[in-house]
């Protein structure tokens, strides 16, 4: 390169040394340019502009709760361990409560079975409970006793409910409800799913946990297109 600087007349290096230094100086200033930033106190309401279809987000094996027509759908990727999970609970019922018949929503199993000793376990005590249709009252339950998932508690709860108590013991050993959580969560890191609770609204992921006045207003939003 030093040989082609010098065959150049002075006029043609001076301006082929200013353009060098520009292009220099704008590298500089895009990588060390500061991304925005989001204060996690800010109450506008944060969704990603990525959609996720509709096929990954409800597979067949999916519990659902209200229409399968509904103009909303609300999917939560969770952990019954998560206390994350667990403080968002009363939030989401509340919307559960107030759009009953209005918007559809799909709980999908993510146990972090990495850091929650009893995550995968009341996983697949829900998949027993769902086998007898009461899956949304028994996560419901889990939920609320977030500090008591052993085994006798699972069965507890199950009898709580008037499960059939014999049958939900024989499927909490049963290795297709095991598979059943492992499927699910392993079809949630393809989507991208790395967190719970991770929620969907539409396919659209939230990207921060709002107030139930936030949420409320969002799902209205989906409602009125």
């Amino acid at each position: 390169m030093f040989s082609t600087l010098t065959s150049l007349s002075p006029k043609k290096r001076l301006i082929l040394i200013g353009v060098s230094i520009l292009l220099i100086a704008l590298g500089v200033f895009l990588f060390v340019k500061p991304k925005p930033t989001v204060n996690p106190t800010d109450t506008q309401l944060i969704v990603d502009t990525n959609v996720t279809t509709t096929t990954d987000l409800v597979p067949s094996w999916a519990p659902v709760e209200g229409p399968f027509s509904a103009k909303v759908t609300v999917v939560e990727f969770l952990d019954f361990q998560c206390q994350g999970c667990g403080g968002y609970f009363p939030v989401l019922k509340q919307m559960r409560e107030e759009f009953k018949g209005k918007i559809k929503f799909v709980a999908r199993q993510f146990p972090l079975v990495e850091i929650h000793q009893y995550a995968l376990g009341a996983a697949i005590a829900s998949v027993c409970a769902e086998r007898q249709g009461k899956f949304f009252e028994y996560a419901d339950t889990l939920f609320q006793n977030q500090q008591y998932l052993r085994r006798d508690d699972l069965t507890k709860y199950a009898e709580e409910l008037k499960l059939d108590t014999n049958t939900f013991n024989t499927c909490l050993d049963d290795p297709t409800a095991k598979a059943q959580v492992i499927s699910d969560r392993k079809s949630g890191e393809l989507i991208g799913v790395k967190f719970t609770p991770s929620i969907y609204i539409n396919g659209k992921l939230m990207e921060t946990l709002v107030s139930p006045e936030e949420l409320r207003k969002l799902i209205n939003t989906e409602l009125s297109k």
